[in-house]
């Protein structure tokens, strides 16, 4: 897990993402899958939201992600040969 290797990854990761959301385009980036899956959007929740987020939300969540099957997905030219789904996913066992 993360956490074991950098202690500190999940304070940094949550650092960079809240600095990213002062720019008009991180905010932008942030807002729009929820804008468009909703339909609605509020700065005032999203930010009380974001605010409430710590490291240990962080770290939680990327150790869940890990104990998780992983996706496999390919773009353009297959002539390369990806590694087969079997192969990654033995990786991450």
């Amino acid at each position: 897990m993360c956490v074991r290797v950098c202690p500190s990854c999940p304070q940094l990761v949550l650092g960079r993402y809240k600095a990213q959301l002062g720019s008009a385009a991180g905010l932008a980036a942030a807002a729009a899958p929820q804008l468009l899956l909703t339909g609605k959007f509020s700065p005032g929740e999203f930010a009380a939201a974001v605010e409430a987020l710590s490291s240990a939300d962080v770290a939680a969540y990327v150790a869940k992600a890990i104990k998780s099957a992983p996706t496999l997905v390919t773009y353009g030219s297959l002539a390369a040969r990806p590694p087969r789904y079997e192969a990654l996913a033995k990786r991450f066992a």
